[in-house]
């Protein structure tokens, strides 16, 4: 009997603390979420040719974004901003294409989408679902491009920026597991603008110190890739039905 009992207590105190941890995490991702606006710029495909097509893009739509955003506050703004310019965007977009001589479709669409996790190298964003600004030229089935545009950390100028061009084409979703940036780390401007724009248990859980990821970090990416399994789940077997 007491033996049911001490496994009973156990059981209580397991799942509370999952519990509490799965608070931390979704207040953590809520204020990322509802501080941040991203930018994935996808590839026609890994050709030489189209990965130099995607930076061109990439250079024209940011430059472009960067300066509608330059009095933006908070994240809300841009959103509306970016929404209002959406067309405009596309055309920029557009335009870059054309200007290379490619006639590949291009869309360009503002919405929630899935991010793996990216390691910018002194900051690390968990993996989940962010307001994003997403570019697909052609088919999409090339490398990723990856940034921030609000607090803006998308520079064209690769010595001074935070931006991502990684290698994921393996990956039918365009989405590496291992997160690596290939590029520069947040500069501290970008940093202070992450620390202006997020709470200060977000902002730490973010951080890398010298010792690496911290285990705050590792929780919250335990419970997001959790709960996005589960979801992809239920989105398998409503899809059979």
């Amino acid at each position: 009997m007491k033996k049911v009992k001490h496994l009973l207590l156990v059981l209580v105190l397991i799942i509370t603390a999952v519990c509490i941890l799965n608070v931390y995490s979704n207040n953590v991702m809520e204020d990322l979420k509802g501080n941040l606006v991203r930018l994935h710029v996808v590839a026609n495909s890994d050709n030489a040719d189209d990965q130099d097509l995607k930076l061109s893009v990439r250079d024209s739509v940011v430059e472009y974004t960067n300066k509608i955003l330059e009095s933006c506050e908070s994240s809300q703004e841009a959103y509306k901003i970016l929404d209002r310019n959406l067309y405009e965007i596309e055309r920029i977009a557009r335009d870059a294409v054309r200007s290379k001589g490619y006639d590949y479709d291009v869309d360009v669409s503002l919405g929630i989408f899935e991010f793996p996790t990216k390691d910018y190298g002194n900051i690390i964003l968990p993996n989940g679902e962010y307001t994003s600004l997403k570019i697909t030229i052609g088919e999409g089935l090339g490398q990723n491009w990856w940034c921030v545009l609000f607090p803006p950390l998308c520079f064209v100028n690769a010595n001074v920026n935070a931006v991502v061009n990684e290698p994921d084409a393996d990956n039918d979703d365009n989405n590496r597991e291992d997160g690596k940036v290939n590029e520069d780390e947040i500069t501290e401007q970008g940093k202070e603008a992450l620390k202006e724009n997020l709470s200060k248990t977000s902002y730490e859980v973010i951080e890398k110190s010298n010792k690496g990821v911290k285990f705050k970090f590792k929780i919250i990416e335990v419970i997001e890739n959790a709960k996005m399994k589960i979801q992809a789940t239920f989105k398998r077997a409503l899809k059979l039905r």
